[in-house]
């Protein structure tokens, strides 16, 4: 579970950071994911749950605000043809 946490924080969502459009924010997750990943790794090789811990602190708020953008995704499953031109993030 460890392993496939990582492959997610660094394969998923560091990997896709765009560093020169994101600004400080693109710069801050960056940060906050190579964090975890150490974190993670310390977790898994010293067998001690203490970083997981630490990891779902960190990722908290992230999450509760990704759960505030969730109801505002549904306007976005429409298909190409129905959906207003955005700019890319």
């Amino acid at each position: 579970a460890i392993g496939r946490a990582m492959a997610i924080i660094d394969e998923g969502l560091r990997a896709e950071l765009d560093l020169q459009r994101g600004g400080q924010v693109a710069a801050t997750l960056h940060d906050l994911y190579s964090c975890l990943i150490v974190r993670l790794v310390k977790a898994n090789v010293q067998n001690d749950r203490q970083p997981l811990r630490e990891c779902a602190t960190l990722l908290s708020p992230l999450r509760e605000a990704w759960n505030q953008i969730v109801p505002v995704a549904p306007a976005f499953s429409a298909g190409p043809s129905q959906r207003l031109s955005a700019a890319p993030v």
